[in-house]
């Protein structure tokens, strides 16, 4: 519900987390560190569209689990312009 009126809503299952941390390649930290920004990413970009790469990604392997682990899972530089424009658009429409 990214654009809900009434707040955004994003969900988290550590259930399914903490056995993917199994695998040895990532904390399980990390690994919740980076879900929740991908759920974040979700909401601030107002879509559940995924990318084929990055912290976007729908579907993580192990090679992504290392890259996480590494601090190198991120958001592309365009989806942080999106970000940024969505957050300004935002703080423009409150307060001007």
């Amino acid at each position: 519900m990214p654009d809900a009126k009434a707040g955004a809503h994003a969900t988290i299952f550590y259930d399914r987390i903490e056995p993917l941390s199994n695998v040895g390649v990532i904390s399980v930290c990390a690994l919740l560190g980076h879900a929740m920004a991908h759920e974040i990413g979700h909401v601030l970009f107002g879509t559940a569209e995924h990318a084929p790469d990055g912290i976007m990604k729908a579907r993580w392997g192990e090679p992504d689990y290392r890259r996480a682990a590494m601090g190198f899972l991120k958001f592309s530089p365009s989806q942080r312009a999106a970000i940024r424009g969505r957050l300004w658009t935002r703080l423009a429409r409150n307060y001007f």
